[in-house]
Parts: structure tokens; C-alpha cells; sequence
């Protein structure tokens, strides 16, 4: 191999992997994204308000990270079954994958019920601890659409479109603005709810993103 044809060799790896990766960086980010326009979009409810998202969304944050993060073995499996053409196969890597991320949701939708002590427990004050339960509460549904939605992304990313999670993704970081919008203040008609519109508006998001997602997604089965 001349040297010419190993540099065009390594610039076309080099552009594939960038191609795929960019897109799976940017489903992350979104999740920030959406969890900082939370925080953000409180900002005029006062300081109180602004701590108890900003400490459940990182609460949170932290651990959906794990319980996202630990089915993405499975997207090798399903780069294989792809690769050899068996699709149900692939198909059933990711399921297996879902079923791993739906089994570590339960404890984090049990602890967000006890939060409030915990958090007391810790030094926080009591209406700052208060708030972050009925936040990380109502916003709990949610870890279901995200648990399925993050073994939908490595299950499109192993067939070579990761670019669908992408764009399902930042979707989701402009319904949630929109809904914060309306039910964090009560515009347009909707009820004044605070903190915790802000946590119906992502489980909104969340589950508005999961659908279309699905809907994309399955014609790819």
C-alpha cells in the first residue's frame, strides 16, 4: 500500500468516525441542554427555585447518566446481527439492552420519594429540599422515555444513522423550552405551576421525543 492510498485511507476513517460520533455527542448534550433550560427558565421565580431544579437536575442527571450508559453494550451486538444481516437478531439485541435500562430505572423511581430527607439530612434547608422531591417527583415518569430513547440511539447508531437520535433529540430541548414557557408561567391560556411545570414540561418532551423517535426508527426494523 503506497503512501498516498493509507493517507486517503485514514482521512476516510477519520471522517466516519467523526460523522457517527458527532451526532451521538450532540444526543448528549441535549440532555444538558434540556436540563439547563430547566434551570434556566425558573430563573424568574427567585434564588429559592432556581437552587432546587439546579440540584434535581443534577441529581438526576447523575444517575440516568449510569442507567443509560450501562445498556450500550448491546449496540455491538447489534452492529453484528446488522452486519450479518440478521435484523431480528439486531432487533433483539436492543430489546435485550431496553429491558437492562428499564430494570435500573426502578430504584432511582423509588429514592426520588425520599429525597427530601436525604437532602435535609445533608444540610440542605427544608424548602429547598421540599422542592427538589416535587421536582425530581414529577419529573420521574420521564426516565422511562429516556430509557427507551437511549436504547433506541444505540440501536440506530449500530445501524448507521445516528444522525436520527440527533435530531429527535434537540426536538425534545425545543418542546421542553416551549412547554416551560407555558407551564412554568402560565402563558397561552395554561395553568401557573412554578417548579413543577417544569417538570411536566420534560416529561412531555420526553415521551413527545420517545414517539417520534419510535415512529422514525421503526422503519429502519
Amino acid at each position: 500500500m503506497d503512501a498516498g492510498h493509507a493517507r486517503h485511507t485514514y482521512c476516510a476513517m477519520v471522517t466516519r468516525l467523526f460523522l457517527a460520533a458527532f451526532p451521538l455527542a450532540g444526543v448528549y448534550l441535549a440532555d444538558l441542554a434540556t436540563e439547563a433550560t430547566d434551570t434556566a427558565m425558573v430563573g424568574r421565580l427567585g434564588a429559592t427555585e432556581v437552587a432546587a431544579v439546579g440540584l434535581g437536575t443534577t441529581i438526576i442527571f447523575l444517575y440516568t447518566v449510569f442507567f443509560m450508559s450501562v445498556p450500550s453494550p448491546a449496540d455491538v451486538f447489534v452492529a453484528e446481527r446488522n452486519v450479518q444481516g440478521d435484523r431480528m437478531g439486531a432487533v433483539e439485541g436492543a430489546q435485550h439492552g431496553l429491558w437492562l435500562s428499564l430494570a435500573l430505572i426502578v430504584p432511582a423511581m423509588i429514592l426520588v420519594w425520599w429525597l427530601r430527607p436525604i437532602l435535609e439530612a445533608t444540610g440542605q434547608t427544608p424548602e429547598i429540599a421540599a422542592l427538589v422531591q416535587d421536582y425530581a417527583v414529577e419529573v420521574s415518569p420521564a426516565f422511562i422515555a429516556w430509557a427507551a430513547f437511549s436504547t433506541l440511539d444505540f440501536f440506530v447508531a449500530a445501524l448507521g444513522r445516528p444522525g436520527l437520535a440527533f435530531t429527535c433529540a434537540w426536538v425534545g430541548v425545543a418542546l421542553n423550552a416551549i412547554g416551560n414557557y407555558c407551564l412554568i408561567y402560565g402563558h397561552f391560556g395554561f395553568p401557573h405551576l412554578g417548579v413543577v411545570g417544569a417538570a411536566y414540561a420534560t416529561v412531555f418532551a420526553a415521551f413527545a421525543n420517545l414517539l417520534t423517535a419510535l415512529e422514525k426508527g421503526g422503519r429502519l426494523c
